[in-house]
C-alpha cells in the first residue's frame, strides 16, 4: 500500500460521510491509520496537527449562486457541502487565519476552489504570507489551490 508509515486525520461535518470513509478505509486496509474526526473546521481545528499534506474540498459555492448549479449538484448534495451560505469564501478566510497552526513550515495544502474564485482566494492566501498558485481542470479552468508557507 502507498505511504505504509502515514497517519491521517480525516474531518468532516457528516457522520454519515465519516462512517463511509471508514467502511471504504476498512475494505482497503488501511483504517488502523486513519482518525476520523466529525466536526466543522471553521469552527474547531482537529487534534494532531500540524500536517505536511492538507487537501480540502470546502463549501465555495456562493449561495447566490446555487440555483443556477445542475439538478443533480443542487438536488442531491447537501447544501452545506457546498455553500458556506454567504460569498464562498469563509473557508478560505479561516484557513488562512490559522494556516501558521495546521501546516508545517514545509507542507502543501490543495484546497478546491470555485470558478472565477482564483484571484479572491490568491488575495485572502497571499495577505495571510502563504504562497499560492492553481492547478486547471481539463478546461483549463483554475480548480485548485496548492499552498506553500512562506520561507
Amino acid at each position: 500500500m502507498h505511504a505504509p508509515t502515514r497517519q491521517w486525520t480525516c474531518t468532516d461535518l457528516s457522520g454519515p460521510a465519516l462512517t463511509c470513509a471508514y467502511a471504504n478505509a476498512v475494505r482497503h486496509g488501511v483504517a488502523d491509520r486513519l482518525m476520523l474526526v466529525e466536526g466543522d473546521f471553521l469552527d474547531t481545528i482537529p487534534a494532531g496537527g500540524p500536517w505536511d499534506i492538507v487537501t480540502m474540498n470546502p463549501p465555495y459555492i456562493d449561495q447566490s449562486e446555487i440555483n443556477e448549479l445542475q439538478p443533480e449538484v443542487r438536488d442531491f448534495e447537501p447544501i452545506d457541502a457546498l455553500t458556506d451560505k454567504a460569498d464562498g469564501l469563509t473557508f478560505y478566510r479561516r484557513f488562512a487565519e490559522v494556516s501558521a497552526d495546521i501546516l508545517t513550515p514545509s507542507a502543501m495544502a490543495f484546497l478546491e476552489i470555485g470558478f472565477g474564485q482564483s484571484e479572491a482566494v490568491r488575495t485572502i492566501l497571499t495577505s495571510a504570507g502563504l504562497r499560492c498558485e492553481f492547478i486547471a481542470d481539463l478546461a483549463g479552468v483554475p480548480r485548485v489551490s496548492l499552498v506553500h508557507r512562506q520561507g
